[in-house]
């Protein structure tokens, strides 16, 4: 998915809500000001905390799309119903009914999730496109070093902050004729950018062997690997001169 589904939004700030809810409670039912945070605090239980904290844990989590959501939202309401049962008990201030209905609806809020296309999201953290560093298309001269090969003078087709694409027609010889071919995994050297002006040097690993798809030619993928801060910074400022956007 290219875009964060709009029901992780939606539990984000669902999660939140509920996380507020208890001082704001507590505001209405005592008269507290805001300012008057000691004493709001004070009057809130251990496990008014817990439900608090686990409900920014599943905000957190919604937002991001991860995967432990499918753990934290069932954790979360075990939590939330043992809050309500001591609630509905010892509160003067809530009824059994109110309770037992505010339980029910988190739950059911909550499990709703499990029954959408997000769910495909949870199972499978690799369709959480929108996280990925947008590339940017830019021809830039990188020289690579494989395991056992000579040095081969290449070009990018596209570039992150993570990695880059280089594509067959860049390289001096194919992945087929080379005389120690490159594999997914592999380890190379690399030194990419502008001669004399921006440039860097870092160590990447080969994730991908593509062949050529639509507009998208056959290549290499590669994801740099400890990248310095000095690297970082130089890759950066080789991003912000780039103009075309390619999409993700």
């Amino acid at each position: 998915m290219k875009k964060r589904p709009l029901l992780f939004n939606l539990y984000s700030l669902f999660f939140l809500s509920v996380a507020i809810s208890f001082p704001v409670q507590i505001m209405a039912i005592y008269g507290h000001e805001p300012t008057e945070a000691s004493m709001i605090m004070n009057k809130m239980t251990y496990l008014n905390w817990s439900v608090i904290g686990v409900c920014l844990i599943n905000a957190a989590f919604s937002y991001y799309g991860h995967w432990l959501l499918k753990l934290s939202l069932p954790f979360s309401f075990f939590v939330v119903a043992i809050n309500n049962f001591f609630v509905s008990k010892l509160a003067q201030d809530y009824s059994p009914l109110a309770t037992t209905l505010a339980t029910l609806s988190f739950g059911l809020i909550s499990s709703y999730l499990f029954f959408t296309n997000a769910r495909e999201v949870l199972n499978d953290q690799n369709k959480r496109w929108w996280l990925a560093p947008k590339r940017f298309k830019r021809n830039l001269p990188v020289w690579i070093q494989g395991p056992l090969g000579s040095p081969l003078l290449s070009k990018t087709f596209d570039i992150s902050k993570s990695g880059a694409f280089l594509s067959h027609s860049s390289l001096t010889s194919t992945r087929e004729d080379l005389p120690n071919p490159l594999n997914e995994g592999d380890e190379i050297s690399l030194t990419l950018g502008l001669s004399g002006q921006k440039e860097f040097s870092c160590q990447a690993e080969i994730v991908r062997l593509t062949k050529p798809k639509g507009d998208y030619p056959g290549g290499i993928g590669i994801k740099f690997k400890d990248m310095t801060v000095t690297n970082r910074w130089v890759l950066d400022q080789i991003l912000r001169d780039t103009a075309a956007v390619v999409s993700a």
